[in-house]
């Protein structure tokens, strides 16, 4: 009976495999890697690629793999997942998050690309592009810094055995000399606030070890523990340097923003009757759980994204938390063709964003969700002053590209074919910034349509035609047979 085939065991890797995801969600990794081990065993007794959900059941290990450090056994599981299928998503992006995280910062940016260009639409890949080029000039430097000089004649092996014998002798001096740098109150530097902000909980570790290298004790007479102390301190500052490299100062302020915006949980405080003593009421927190509200707005379930933001409006008194709900609950009724409900709560979420002590992240957020409001309602002027306030407000290339496109697409609606024409061009810019074929085909229908306002019929054809070929990079023929509709329009003009 050995070769029948096993039958799939559904129930049990839908109940393993819940297991293990919120097991990885609290932290558990090791024994969410035993719960999806166990999963894919019974959904793919025959081989993971036995059954589509086997390649995202791996994908998930691989992750939790990365997060207890086996990089090994993260990329085995990712390669695994792109075994039969090369342009399966989640396998790319396992596969380039664990190269990264192994240090190869150059394979891991060729899997980016490749799932950006696949899918321009996830953020997750252009932030892997921009934090893998990062660590790449971090590591050995940009292209103008690293130019090599190709010599003459042959070089000797001779000199070629004494340059790598005086590298590593240059590396051993480095760890030797920590203990002496420190007696010195030399390479105090590196204990900066960014070597804070890197080793978290470890910068401690790394001040107590400093500390015991000061001490009288730390000299010839306990050579090998003084060793080790500078061993450790060494150690820290290599993982360190590593982590610097691993998330970038830009990519820190980026997920500062999405923890500000779109954090799991916020807190609130409230009064707590039940525990309150002696006549006086104790502060408590309440977790609103602004992530699960906007999973069901990503999953379409706009009622129960209203439903549960409803819920959590009552109990929310903190400006921010009470904006981002209103914003929420708008943008759902927005999903369901409910303008005036929509405009109502994105209206309120503006006001109360504007409130003194609120980031400008959750203001430029509900002014963009009040600005799309306005303009699905043909509230040009409206939509506009709130785009233009939004404006200074945002950095991020993507978010700027789709800005300036609502804002073109505003002005040419309102008749303003200069301004439109303008701002189309600084999408095109932030498209490209972003890396985006997604938004450069964006870009280029929108600069289109802004010639064509502008009677540079020319220029109109040179744009769709440029839009064209990106549709066609992207394979999305709707867009393809609505620019051929636009040429074919400006032929007859012509």
């Amino acid at each position: 009976m050995d070769g029948v085939p096993k039958e799939l065991d559904l129930p049990t890797f839908q109940r393993v495999m819940a297991d293990g995801e919120k097991l990885e969600r609290i932290g558990s990794y090791r024994k969410a890697i035993e719960a999806y081990t166990t999963a894919l065993e019974a959904v793919c007794p025959n081989g993971p690629m036995e059954d589509p959900v086997g390649r995202v059941c791996l994908c998930s290990r691989s992750r939790c793999y990365l997060q207890i450090g086996d990089h090994e056994a993260a990329l085995k599981d990712a390669e695994a997942a792109l075994k039969d299928d090369k342009t399966f998503i989640k396998g790319i992006f396992a596969k380039a998050e664990a190269l990264y995280f192994k240090g190869d910062f150059e394979f891991s940016l060729v899997f980016y690309h490749r799932g950006n260009k696949l899918r321009s639409e996830l953020q997750e890949f252009r932030l892997g592009i921009q934090k893998a080029r990062e660590a790449i000039i971090n590591a050995v430097g940009s292209p103008e810094a690293c130019a090599l000089e190709v010599p003459a004649e042959p070089v000797d092996t001779r000199t070629q055995s004494a340059i790598v014998k005086a590298n590593t002798q240059r590396r051993t001096n480095r760890t030797q000399g920590n203990l002496q740098q420190t007696q010195r109150g030399e390479g105090s530097g590196k204990a900066d606030k960014t070597v804070k902000q890197l080793l978290g909980d470890l910068y401690s570790d790394r001040q107590y070890l400093e500390d015991l290298l000061s001490e009288p004790w730390a000299g010839e007479s306990n050579p090998d523990m003084a060793q080790l102390v500078s061993d450790g301190i060494s150690y820290l500052d290599t993982r360190a340097d590593f982590w610097r490299q691993q998330k970038p100062i830009y990519a820190r302020e980026h997920e500062s923003k999405l923890r500000m915006t779109k954090k799991a949980t916020t807190t609130l405080k409230a009064s707590d009757t039940q525990r309150s003593t002696a006549g006086s009421a104790k502060a408590t927190t309440v977790s609103v759980p602004l992530s699960a509200i906007e999973e069901k707005l990503d999953s379409g379930d706009c009622t129960g994204a209203i439903k549960q933001a409803k819920e959590w409006l009552a109990r929310a008194d903190d400006p921010s938390t009470t904006a981002a709900l209103h914003w929420a609950i708008g943008t759902a009724y927005l999903d369901l063709d409910d303008v005036d409900n929509a405009l109502k709560h994105h209206t309120q979420a503006v006001a109360l964003a504007r409130s003194k002590g609120v980031e400008k992240a959750v203001l430029g957020r509900c002014l963009g969700g009040a600005g799309r409001a306005h303009a699905r309602a043909g509230n040009n002027a409206d939509a506009l002053k709130l785009y233009n306030e939004k404006l200074p407000l945002t950095t991020e290339p993507a978010e700027l590209a789709w800005l300036h496109h609502e804002i073109g697409r505003a002005l040419i609606d309102a008749g303003e074919k200069a301004k439109a024409l303008e701002h189309a061009e600084k999408c095109a810019e932030a498209a490209v910034d972003a890396t985006s074929t997604q938004w450069r085909l964006n870009a280029a229908v929108l600069l289109g349509q802004a010639h064509v306002a502008n009677d540079d019929h020319n220029a109109a054809t040179t744009a769709f035609l440029k839009a064209k070929d990106l549709a066609a990079e992207l394979d999305d023929a709707a867009v393809t047979v609505s620019i051929d509709t636009a040429l074919a329009k400006l032929e007859i003009t012509v």
